[in-house]
């Protein structure tokens, strides 16, 4: 057997079971996706007998990934869009109330009354389709206030802000310079959206992950590392 099919039964058989993505990239990288399952993405030129030895190294980082999944998992089955309902909104807990109010509003918590936050949606309105589309109206206003104001301090110009619905990339930018967001990125604290931002714009100068790129992202926010472990914390809400 060549070495190349080396040890990938014996991971299997300890229920690691990694998916192999090979590419032209130049390094492995290890993700646990929303399933719980293990991806792995190799340049073509690496070996599974050096995808094995990684993955051992990785194996509790991995089984805890895994863990982590499958409790957020079911945390997930509880999160309904109905009335009475709580979901995040810029890393805040809002309940979600049919009311006679002619728009969606706002009201925040108060501590005086002990009363909660709360988003209030028109009784008379598809519930559901009425706060999807508020959400997806306040997504792109905060991410593109964002944008203008981050694109100004880097000095970089971008064609368009744009959402999407990718629950496998908070953001991306192309080579036209059209950065697309996840509306579900709105459901994060505001210092993690605005990461994600500085993040996509700093692509426009630097269409990869280099030192120039960190350093790109380090001239904005100093404590860039802490934000993306954070992110990674709420990859959850990619799932909602």
């Amino acid at each position: 057997m060549s070495d190349k099919n080396d040890g990938l039964n014996e991971i299997s058989n300890r229920k690691l079971e990694p998916k192999i993505i090979r590419s032209n990239r130049k390094s492995i990288g290890l993700i646990v996706n929303g399933q719980g399952e293990l991806i792995v993405r190799a340049p073509r030129f690496v070996s599974d007998r050096e995808i094995r030895r990684l993955i051992e190294s990785k194996e509790k980082w991995i089984r805890d990934m895994q863990e982590k999944q499958r409790q957020v998992a079911q945390e997930r089955k509880h999160l309904e869009i109905k009335d009475g309902a709580v979901i995040p909104f810029l890393g805040e807990e809002y309940t979600l109330r049919a009311q006679d109010v002619k728009k969606v509003t706002m009201e925040n918590a108060c501590e005086s009354t002990g009363e909660q936050a709360q988003i209030l949606i028109p009784e008379h309105k598809d519930f559901e389709k009425t706060l999807m589309k508020w959400l997806r109206t306040q997504a792109l206003y905060t991410f593109t206030d964002s944008a203008e104001h981050y694109a100004k301090q880097l000095g970089i110009t971008y064609e368009d802000i744009r959402l999407s619905s990718a629950r496998t990339r908070w953001g991306t930018c192309n080579s036209q310079k059209v950065i697309r967001f996840s509306w579900r990125l709105i459901m994060c604290p505001l210092p993690i959206v605005d990461y994600v931002v500085v993040h996509e714009l700093c692509h426009i100068k630097h269409m990869n992950h280099s030192k120039e790129f960190w350093k790109c992202v380090e001239t904005i926010l100093p404590n860039y590392k802490e934000l993306r472990k954070e992110l990674k914390a709420h990859n959850y809400l990619m799932e909602l």
